[in-house]
């Protein structure tokens, strides 16, 4: 079917909205599932029918992009209310990219949606379009094509419509949607994953007086339920109707009052309309009359859940009332149900409850106030198995309770009269620990629980101990939880390198990577080291010209991993350029001084004495940088392939005295050097060496002080955290790393040859950096940790430094002579991305300290970690994989066991007798 479609620009369709009162809300472009999963409400991954993570955006949902890119869930039910405000409305729509919609049932509008999935063939789809458009009293009323091929119809009605689902007769099948309050639709001009929504005619919602006006009718036709029994509804004025929510259980009850009791709505309704099914069927058969019923109580929760009507409606088919049981009966007897009778209705307790049942109730009431002279002589115990089985009916079966049965082989104590044998000893601990008590008051508690439960004080007060232990150890399980899966996410995310670099050089380092091993952030981190290393001393960018805040080309970075994971490897494939460039230039300086010599052997005089050009370093002094920096007009870099020698270096020529770290430091940020020594005197008016090089996370941890860094020295660096990959052998030429290498050498000249410049930032560039600046000062001011504030306070000239360099290699890989003078939007948001990646690695390095100090979050994600690493593990594998417990200290299989159940009730995994493995679906994601 061919339709006519109409040009439509965003700013049109927000001014269509605006002027009909209607919210324009931000859609996000679609993103895989393995960037941004769906979670349900304790942070676990949603899973499809597929088996496969469900993506958070799918292109459909409100969300928008905020200023570096990154997409945000918007929580749209406020504006049914209430329309977004401008400043809403600017950070929604300020990235292109970014969709629109709006909301049903506002105005009296509401949103046909014809799915287009819901028909075999296009063919049919457009039929059925056809058939509501022929009905429209105005053909020119709104309508748009969806992205899939399905349609799009605004109608205006005074009522609501009452139904959602539709279909085009009475007894038809269901073909689309009514989208009414509380419902999204997706507008034209939006772009999908399968295309564009384009509008069809932009006339006014057409106003009908009723859907089935134009051919539209409801699919929620309710079927009347077949049972093998029929439970006696009696009205609420009627005496002895006990209501049906009072039989539910606990969680029935709290799902009624709209509690999601399982983390998932439609699964927490489940389980209440099990509970309340069961005692529908329950009192059936025993000729209780109850009030209310499982359908009026089911759409009562729905609507407290935040339900609709229809998805309650499917819920209530999906169950089979034959199948459901109280859920006091499916966990102890028959008289647990009597029993919650009795205290409802005493009446109707005395009038249908079986002799037996209550004869076994009575005798359980004699236990606990002692026994009357009709049963001296006689077993207590036996005395209610004896009576109850007189009077329960030939044929019947009694259920009782063992732990009220005791055999001759018994060596429990003789039943104290005080005593009551239904006391529950875990609730009155658990009570107890809620208390806010003082000693003396926590003493009085004990004794009475010792009273009534019949054990010894000291083993309540042993029993309270453990459960407080217990309960400190499982605090925060769900926060934990959190921490866990997202240090897992951060291990397991690396940074998409086509977001940041220049396309010549993306494919070519990820391939490196594979091969050997590695991540593409750890070839990152040294390229842009190197760089900076490489730029004229001089190159800036203007950041904040009120306070005079340039960034410098300077750069500190490094790669932490533990042996064999790659580190020199990767590094060198960065650097092996700037060692050809520094083997040339040595070259050319041999041959300058030859002449040089020469020169001056021969009287010629006015000579300048060559000196040679510096890419990089190893081995050196203060004395020996300023010389460097005095003599060239460019950056170099330090190569240390063990970064501790930063700091055991340092003052080795002065019997470790001197303030070399102190110069180091005053270093990185472009500070003039100024050394006077007895022999000589040297002066830098700007600093300009990068740093690169690589550690182990137990070498850096102890050069950190367990990574508190009171001094700030290790905050400086850029660090990326490289974990232990497979590396496989590569049976390919070298086409590849060639091509690398020379990409590479070709841009660091080129990056030589820049002029010095100060950068400044492009209008759409600032506003991108002023909201990160924002964000970071807010991360540090919440930010407990000192080390860490540190970290958010430099991230915020790192994202500056960072841009500037990557300014200057996209230019030089593009063959520009020169970068432009000022750095774009796109670049700004790429140092953002780079930023906010190499926070995370932070995050996971500190995650190594906590581990070292016994933080719960971390030990335990270090354990999972190793679980995924050997598929299974048990407490031996944990002392020696796990560096917490190497000392001895903690190190019992039992306080292991402790961390292994901890994960399982976050459903991280099973323990299956002392072995712990991960879930198949943790592993998965």
């Amino acid at each position: 079917m061919n339709v006519g479609t109409s040009s439509l620009t965003r700013d049109r369709m927000l001014s269509w909205l605006a002027d009909r009162n209607l919210p324009a809300i931000p859609v996000a472009p679609a993103f895989p599932a393995s960037e941004y999963p769906a979670r349900d409400k304790q942070g676990q991954i949603k899973i499809g029918k597929d088996g496969n993570p469900i993506p958070a955006f799918t292109g459909k949902n409100p969300s928008y992009l905020d200023s570096i890119g990154s997409p945000k869930l918007i929580n749209h039910r406020k504006y049914q209310e209430r329309l977004p405000s401008e400043k809403e409305l600017k950070e929604w729509f300020a990235d292109d990219r970014a969709g629109i919609g709006t909301l049903g049932g506002i105005s009296d509008i509401y949103w046909i949606d014809l799915d287009r999935k819901q028909f075999e063939s296009q063919e049919e789809c457009d039929k059925a379009y056809q058939s509501i458009r022929d009905n429209l009293p105005d053909p020119f009323a709104w309508q748009a094509r969806t992205q899939s091929g399905g349609y799009r119809v605004a109608v205006k009605m005074e009522t609501e419509p009452g139904f959602t689902n539709f279909a085009l007769s009475e007894s038809g099948s269901h073909i689309g949607e009514v989208l009414g309050s509380g419902r999204f639709t997706v507008l034209p001009p939006t772009v999908g994953a399968s295309g564009s929504y384009t509008l069809i005619s932009d006339g006014e919602p057409v106003a009908i007086d009723s859907l089935e006006a134009i051919g539209i009718y409801s699919t929620a036709i309710k079927k009347a339920r077949t049972n093998n029994y029929s439970a006696p509804r009696t009205s609420t004025t009627i005496p002895g109707a006990i209501p049906l929510d009072m039989l539910g259980c606990d969680s029935s009850r709290a799902v009624l009052s709209g509690e999601d009791v399982k983390g998932d709505r439609s699964e927490s309704l489940t389980t209440a309309i099990k509970e309340w099914f069961g005692w529908e069927r329950w009192a059936a058969q025993n000729g209780v009359a109850v009030r209310d019923s499982t359908e009026s109580l089911a759409q009562q929760a729905g609507v407290a859940l935040g339900l609709d009507e229809e998805r309650v409606e499917r819920i209530l088919k999906t169950i089979n009332p034959d199948d459901c049981q109280p859920a006091c009966l499916l966990k102890g007897d028959e008289t647990a149900t009597w029993l919650k009778i009795k205290r409802l209705d005493k009446a109707a307790y005395r009038e249908r409850c079986p002799d037996y049942i209550k004869a076994m109730l009575e005798n359980r009431q004699q236990q606990s106030s002692g026994f009357n002279s009709s049963t001296a002589g006689t077993s207590p115990q036996q005395t209610p198995v004896k009576s109850a089985a007189k009077a329960a009916p030939q044929g019947s079966t009694i259920r009782l309770d063992p732990s009220h049965v005791e055999t001759k082989s018994s060596k429990v104590s003789p039943i104290r009269v005080d005593i009551d044998p239904n006391f529950d000893l875990l609730n009155a601990v658990r009570e107890l620990s809620n208390k806010n008590l003082s000693d003396s008051e926590t003493d009085c508690e004990i004794l009475e629980v010792a009273r009534k439960s019949g054990y010894q004080s000291s083993e309540v007060r042993r029993t309270l101990e453990d459960f407080r232990k217990e309960i400190d150890f499982d605090d925060d399980l769900y926060e934990r939880k959190q921490e866990i899966e997202k240090l897992s996410t951060y291990e397991d995310y690396d940074l998409p390198l086509k977001r940041v670099l220049h396309p010549r050089l993306v494919g070519s380092i990820n391939k490196m990577a594979e091969y050997l091993g590695s991540k593409p952030s750890a070839f990152l981190i040294t390229l842009l080291c190197v760089t900076s290393s490489l730029c004229r001393t001089g190159t800036q960018v203007q950041l904040q010209a009120a306070t005079g805040g340039n960034a410098q080309s300077i750069l500190f970075g490094g790669i932490c991993g533990e042996s064999g994971s790659a580190k020199s490897p990767t590094q060198k494939i960065i650097l092996k350029p700037i060692f050809r460039l520094q083997n040339e230039s040595e070259s050319q300086y041999n041959a300058e001084k030859a002449e040089y010599d020469r020169a001056r052997n021969a009287g010629e005089v006015d000579l300048e004495e060559p000196t040679p050009r510096e890419y990089w370093t190893g081995n050196y002094t203060t004395e020996a940088l300023v010389g460097i920096i005095s003599k060239q007009r460019h950056g170099f870099a330090i190569y240390l392939d063990e970064l501790s020698s930063v700091v055991t270096g340092m003052g080795q020529y002065k019997g470790g005295k001197g303030n070399d770290r102190e110069t180091m430091l005053s270093g990185r940020d472009g500070s003039p050097i100024k050394v006077n020594r007895k022999t000589e005197r040297l002066a830098a008016a700007q600093s300009s060496y990068s740093v690169v090089g690589a550690t182990t996370p137990g070498v850096l941890r102890q050069l950190m002080k367990d990574f508190s860094d009171e001094s700030g020295f290790w905050a400086r660096f850029l660090w990326v955290y490289l974990p232990v990959l497979p590396m496989r052998y590569v049976d390919e030429d070298s086409t590849e790393y060639e091509q690398l290498q020379e990409t590479l050498y070709e841009a660091y000249i080129r990056i030589g040859r820049y002029e010095p410049t100060v950068y400044k930032l492009s209008s759409e560039a600032k506003e991108i950096y002023r909201d990160w600046f924002d964000k970071l000062d807010e991360r540090r001011l919440n930010e407990s940790r000192p080390a860490l504030r540190s970290v958010y306070n430099k991230a915020k000239f790192n994202t500056g430094e960072i841009a500037l360099v990557l300014h200057v290699l996209n230019s030089a890989v593009e063959g520009l002579s020169q970068p432009p003078e000022e750095i774009n939007k796109k670049t700004m948001k790429a140092a953002v991305t780079v930023t906010s990646f190499l926070m995370i690695q932070v995050n996971l390095i500190h995650r190594i300290g906590a581990e070292a100090t016994g933080d719960l979050s971390a030990v335990q994600s270090k354990i999972l970690e190793l679980a995924k690493r050997k598929g299974g593990i048990t407490a031996v594998d944990v002392r020696r994989g796990v560096r917490f417990f190497r000392d001895g200290k903690n190190s019992g299989s039992t306080e292991i066991l402790k961390h292994f159940k901890a994960l399982e009730k976050m459903g991280l995994g099973v323990l299956e007798g002392k072995r712990f493995t991960i879930n198949a679906l943790n592993a998965e994601e």
